[in-house]
């Protein structure tokens, strides 16, 4: 049997933010997030979290038809659902 993993968390594993007229994405330093992006990485599922990046709106707006978001130019493992 197949089970779809989901993690709901106020920190969300990667931020974009802008950078002059570049976006960044960067990972925060939480225990959260460096324990559980492995494993979601490996299992795939939904991640969703409250935006804290001032650019993760721009980022989502390109990103919303994709299967996944793409992390420093690549496609990622799993799903990140941002509550902006």
């Amino acid at each position: 049997m197949d089970y779809l993993f989901v993690v709901v968390s106020n920190r969300e594993p990667y931020i974009h933010v802008f950078s002059g007229n570049q976006i960044q994405c960067m990972m925060p330093a939480s225990g959260l997030t460096v324990a559980l992006d492995p494993v979601m990485r490996a299992c795939g599922g939904t991640w969703v979290a409250y935006s804290s990046g001032n650019a993760d709106r721009s980022v989502v707006d390109k990103i919303q038809s994709c299967n996944g978001i793409l992390l420093n130019g690549f496609r990622s493992a799993y799903l990140l659902g941002v509550i902006i």
